[in-house]
């Protein structure tokens, strides 16, 4: 199906134009004359696709262009306002349906080709509320008069625009010259403004098939619309576990709190963190190792590195060696974090590290013992 879009009262000098279209969920877009020259007076003509929703949107790219002393200029057809994303932008006008348009450059609106009669039919009225409520059955009537000098069988339809259809009841009618033909189509009003247009064909036995003769248009607005709220704004949640803690130490690993460690190893740290969200989410570490005496040995920190952690899954912090030369119980105390922008934790400890005990005597000295000693 096509659309096509003129110019009327383009401004004097100017020689090129060019607009876009969007479908209305705003994910696919058609232009036309980005590269062209000298094309003011063509008509701009979409080959809309049959998965597109009506109506479309207006792309800011709408523009014509001319040429001066001082180079080329070029001029938006209109003024615009953003409504997807600051990258893009578009004007809340709308192209309702497949068909043929102009856009006045003079005031700014787009017009529907100038409303024709059929060489056979001829739609004389319908009867519609200008405004409805959500969820109210809503009729139109529509009459249909052939204007010809012989009889025709005449249809009507009507365009599916916005999610709305509507099916008439008859919907066909043996018609006579110079009589009309009367029928009515219902719909339930959804929550938004319905455009509707309307088309009697007739059928032509030359092509075996029913033929496009007059069209309607009309308009029906949702009535007592509230003022919109806007939705609280969602807080993420963010979960997380320390799920597994363990020390290494000179080729050894043992669970933390670690016990009876020898002294004078050389030890390091190793945490795992959960991500307890359905999301991936991506995770930092934050520790402090403290030696009997309170000293800090070590102070480690760090964010993951992309790809990061989905739902589920964990990730693995390793930190770097210290000494483990004092006997007696070592300290950690751990975070576990998310949301950089803003971290948040999520999990942490505090407690035992391991205790280290005092070192086996070489085994030169493993020997040596008191024979006796005297009492003074």
């Amino acid at each position: 199906m096509q659309v096509t879009v003129s110019l009327k009262n383009a401004p004097s000098g100017a020689n090129k134009w060019q607009m876009s279209v969007v479908d209305w969920n705003v994910t696919e877009i058609l232009s036309w004359g980005l590269d062209a020259h000298d094309n003011i007076g063509e008509t701009a003509t979409f080959e809309i696709p049959a998965n597109w929703e009506l109506p479309l949107r207006i792309d800011l790219t709408a523009s014509y262009h001319w040429q001066e002393a001082d180079g080329w200029h070029a001029r938006q057809l209109y003024r615009f306002q953003s409504i997807w994303s600051d990258r893009t932008a578009y004007k809340e006008i709308f192209i309702p349906d497949f068909g043929s348009y102009y856009y006045n450059v003079s005031t700014e609106q787009f017009e529907e080709e100038e409303v024709r009669v059929g060489p056979y039919t001829q739609i004389i009225g319908a009867t519609y509320p200008g405004e409805a409520q959500e969820g109210e059955l809503v009729t139109i009537g529509v009459t249909v008069k052939n204007i010809s000098t012989t009889t025709q069988r005449i249809f009507l339809t009507a365009a599916v625009v916005q999610g709305v259809r509507i099916n008439f009841s008859p919907d066909e009618a043996t018609v006579s010259p110079g009589r009309t033909f009367t029928s009515s189509g219902s719909f339930t009003m959804p929550n938004r403004d319905v455009l509707i247009y309307i088309w009697s064909l007739i059928w032509s036995g030359l092509y075996n098939a029913w033929v496009p003769d007059d069209e309607w248009g009309l308009e029906i607005a949702l009535k007592g619309v509230p003022p919109e709220e806007e939705p609280p704004p969602e807080v993420p949640e963010y979960k997380g576990t320390l799920s597994r803690k363990e020390l290494e130490y000179d080729e050894a690993r043992a669970d933390i709190p670690a016990y009876n460690i020898p002294q004078n190893q050389r030890g390091l740290v190793h945490i795992w963190g959960r991500n307890d969200t359905l999301d991936t989410q991506r995770m930092g570490i934050s520790w402090i190792v403290r030696d009997p005496d309170g000293l800090v040995v070590e102070e480690y920190s760090a964010w993951e590195a992309w790809p990061h952690t989905g739902g589920g899954s964990e990730h693995q912090f390793i930190g770097g060696r210290f000494n483990l030369d004092k006997v007696g119980t070592y300290l950690l105390s751990v975070g576990l974090y998310m949301n950089p922008a803003a971290p948040e934790e999520v999990d942490s400890y505090y407690g035992a590290l391991c205790t280290v005990v005092a070192a086996v005597p070489e085994s030169e000295f493993r020997g040596f013992a008191l024979s006796g000693y005297n009492k003074q």
